[in-house]
């Protein structure tokens, strides 16, 4: 199996990102671990607030998205952030998020 890290950014609204953790089987199928969204949107009872997506037994018992619970969380306001708590959540290496760095969409 293999674990993928992605990262999306609407050019145009700086609160629409989503970065996220997938787990990628031989056979093709996958199961999407975690996803760190942005505020641009509501969530249920998350309103307009950053939000931390994780797969859970219930979900998937229930027949649901595995990732569709989400809890609200003040530990990042924009992508690189969002990559930074991913990362450290996951305990990942050989990948960083880095502030001083130019940023992932800034034509750089």
């Amino acid at each position: 199996m293999r674990f993928l890290v992605y990262l999306r950014q609407n050019t145009e609204d700086t609160t629409d990102f989503s970065c996220g953790i997938v787990c990628r089987w031989r056979g093709g199928s996958t199961l999407h671990l975690a996803r760190y969204n942005g505020s641009s949107h509501a969530h249920g009872e998350i309103r307009y607030e950053p939000h931390i997506h994780r797969a859970t037994a219930a979900a998937i018992a229930a027949n649901k998205k595995a990732d569709s619970v989400a809890e609200a969380t003040s530990r990042y306001r924009d992508l690189d952030g969002a990559l930074a708590c991913l990362i450290e959540d996951y305990r990942l290496t050989g990948i960083q998020a880095d502030d001083d760095q130019p940023g992932l969409f800034d034509g750089t």
